[in-house]
């Protein structure tokens, strides 16, 4: 499970802004191919006293379609007005973690000791329906934008996903920033410097956002 540079944007948005994205003529000049529409689930895992929070980890096990993945993601660092972290990603068998193709030595002994594999255990879940859309920019660049609607759920509470993410596929990153600010003029949408881990595990605090 080799590491990957996740790249990324993300706008908090309304019901209304997420209709009317796709809408915008300048938007639909960069659109390649068609839009696709995906169901996903995902179960979010740490220890007793968030031992993996501490650390700046992310673990997910997410549903697609009959496949699960499981997903761990590094501490994100900001970049520009960027969220810039590692990730690493590979298809397991339904709620059976596996550490084993982890490539980063330091972070595999991590989750393989006995005080935190054994005591790993789901926490919170998302849920949400995501419309995505590639858009090819000028200079070359290849990005993912991603419509996302649904909630989090943790601790007998919930709170609602409405969020653009914009994130780099291939290329320069610098047209993330720029698509990002034209969204900001031309909708009510609002950096979201919150991601949805965080926000499952502020509902399983009962923390304020």
């Amino acid at each position: 499970m080799s590491a990957h540079t996740e790249i990324e944007l993300k706008l908090r948005a309304s019901a209304a802004a997420l209709d009317q994205v796709l809408q915008l003529d300048w938007l639909q000049e960069l659109c390649e191919g068609p839009a696709v529409r995906h169901h996903y689930f995902s179960i979010y895992y740490d220890t007793p006293e968030l031992s993996l929070r501490q650390q700046g980890i992310a673990l997910r096990v997410r549903q697609v379609g009959d496949q699960w993945m499981q997903t761990i993601k590094s501490r994100g660092q900001e970049q520009g007005g960027l969220s810039v972290r590692q990730e690493w990603e590979c298809p397991i068998a339904e709620h059976h973690l596996d550490f084993s193709c982890l490539e980063d030595e330091a972070l595999k002994t991590f989750l393989h000791t006995e005080s935190t594999f054994n005591r790993i255990k789901p926490r919170f879940v998302t849920e949400f329906d995501r419309q995505t859309q590639r858009l090819r920019c000028a200079e070359g660049t290849l990005l993912e934008l991603a419509l996302d609607r649904g909630e989090v759920r943790a601790g007998g509470r919930a709170t609602p996903i409405m969020e653009i993410e914009l994130e780099l596929l291939q290329g320069d990153p610098q047209p993330i920033s720029r698509i990002g600010r034209s969204l900001q003029d031309a909708l009510a949408v609002i950096p979201e410097s919150c991601s949805k881990a965080e926000r499952g595990y502020r509902l399983l605090l009962d923390t304020p956002p």
